[in-house]
């Protein structure tokens, strides 16, 4: 018997235990963070321009790392329709995976003008040729066992 069924089968990914044995989840810079069914921590980092006649812009960046979610469903979902925010110029989306290699993608909002997305998915727990990947440098020290 023959179905045109063409639903896809959502895996979760949950790696909640494995993040709380690392330095994240204690982590000053991060708060806990939530959208459907993506978890994780969450941190906005302020950057500011000077110039002799005082402060010309802020800017920010933002971080998201996720735990928790449904499999490559939420990825697309956030790669179609974030839409950043106000004053944000860069938003980094790290999905933690337990089985699939490093990938990054970079994808601009309204040519630019919005800002930019940072799509990466991480292998976690990280393994030695992942702690040095330039896209995640300075968040690596916080996903390694506290």
């Amino acid at each position: 018997m023959s179905t045109n069924n063409k639903e896809t089968q959502n895996i979760t990914i949950d790696l909640y235990d494995l993040i709380l044995k690392t330095k994240l989840i204690h982590s000053e810079q991060f708060v806990p963070w939530s959208m459907g069914n993506m978890q994780g921590m969450y941190r906005k980092l302020a950057f500011s321009r000077n110039s002799l006649l005082g402060e010309v812009f802020n800017y920010y960046f933002e971080d998201y790392i996720l735990w928790k979610y449904q499999d490559m469903e939420d990825y697309k979902k956030i790669q179609k329709e974030w839409n950043g925010s106000y004053g944000t110029f860069l938003s980094r989306f790290i999905f933690l995976h337990p089985s699939l290699p490093f990938h990054y993608k970079r994808k601009s909002i309204w040519l630019g003008l919005r800002g930019y997305i940072d799509l990466i998915i991480c292998p976690f727990p990280l393994h030695q040729q992942d702690l040095s990947r330039k896209e995640i440098r300075d968040i690596t020290p916080l996903l390694v066992e506290d």
